[in-house]
């Protein structure tokens, strides 16, 4: 088959979660499969992917909206970033339509939805993958942060605009309000695309009822690289080992808290906002930060238990 091109859009170029390590393990192995691949990211550092022939890394050296020192060009930015749709527009336009893909991976923390604009003008096909709801829902949680449990409100529904759901403010919640009203009027998201990617039949039933009636999902579990050893000693090993963000929504918190009136060894292999506030919660709480995925693998073999506390909808 002859290679295609595929546009991974990814706010990062770096792990710092699961969306971006989804989208740079998929940009290698597709470029290891022959293809060829741009990565386009608004957060560049200097851990991202190595350039090959194959796969070409552009970013726009922009701030995570939620770092940008400016506040205005952070509100800007998260509305409608006009430097990255200046990037990607040239980049389309060298490759061919009918031989090309556009993979969008996550657009909400500094790239914005004018990227998708951007590439259903130019007439390209675009696939997204529903790392979280970011695609229909203002917050991307479905979760009500305030009174912390999952939010059952048809998303931009008259009841959701005037819940005050967000963990930080109500007027934060009403940006987002307009941000997903402009990233549905103008870019596109969810109404213009036709096919979706999720990684679990649960993920699946939650997102499709407010998806297009005409949009294609398919199943596609997250890539998974692994080192094959021998089986980890669970019984010498005492460790509680989560591995991802480190938020409320994530249910670190009870976590934190379940480890402390154990007293046993809690360790949190990523970082994240609610770093803090475990610390806070449980002092004896050890923090990795984020790490490679060779060091991930080793904390797992340091594991007696892996905990899973998220409070929201988790996609797999």
């Amino acid at each position: 088959m002859k290679p295609l091109h595929i546009v991974i859009l990814s706010d990062f170029s770096y792990v710092n979660g699961g969306s971006a390590a989804v989208a740079l393990a998929s940009a290698e192995g597709l470029a290891r499969r022959g293809h060829f691949v741009t990565l386009l990211s608004a957060v560049g550092s200097t851990s991202r992917p190595c350039q090959t022939e194959r796969l070409r890394v552009v970013s726009t050296n922009q701030q995570e909206i939620l770092k940008e020192p400016s506040r205005l060009r952070a509100v800007a930015q998260g509305i409608w970033n006009i430097p990255a749709a200046r990037t990607l527009r040239p980049l389309l336009r060298e490759l061919d339509p009918a031989r090309t893909v556009i993979h969008v991976h996550s657009w909400t923390q500094a790239l914005s939805s004018s990227v998708i604009r951007t590439a259903l003008d130019e007439r390209f096909q675009v696939v997204c993958t529903l790392h979280d709801y970011f695609a229909v829902c203002p917050n991307g949680t479905l979760f009500d942060h305030q009174k912390k449990q999952i939010c059952h409100l048809p998303p931009m529904s008259v009841s959701c605009m005037a819940c005050h759901c967000d963990k930080r403010s109500y007027m934060h919640k009403l940006w987002r309000v307009a941000r997903q009203a402009v990233q549905s009027r103008m870019g596109g998201m969810p109404i213009r695309i036709r096919h979706f990617i999720v990684v679990s039949e649960f993920s699946r039933s939650v997102m499709a009822p407010y998806l297009p009636q005409s949009a294609e999902i398919h199943r596609v579990p997250n890539p998974i690289q692994v080192t094959p050893g021998p089986p980890t000693p669970v019984a010498r090993n005492s460790a509680f080992v989560m591995i991802g963000n480190i938020s409320e929504g994530k249910g670190t918190h009870l976590f934190a808290k379940a480890a402390r009136a154990l007293g046993c060894e809690a360790l949190f292999v990523g970082d994240g906002s609610g770093v803090a506030d475990v610390v806070k919660l449980y002092p004896g709480s050890r923090i990795t930060g984020w790490v490679s995925r060779e060091r991930v693998t080793e904390y797992l073999r340091t594991a007696r238990v892996l905990v899973f506390p998220s409070l929201w909808y988790e996609t797999e």
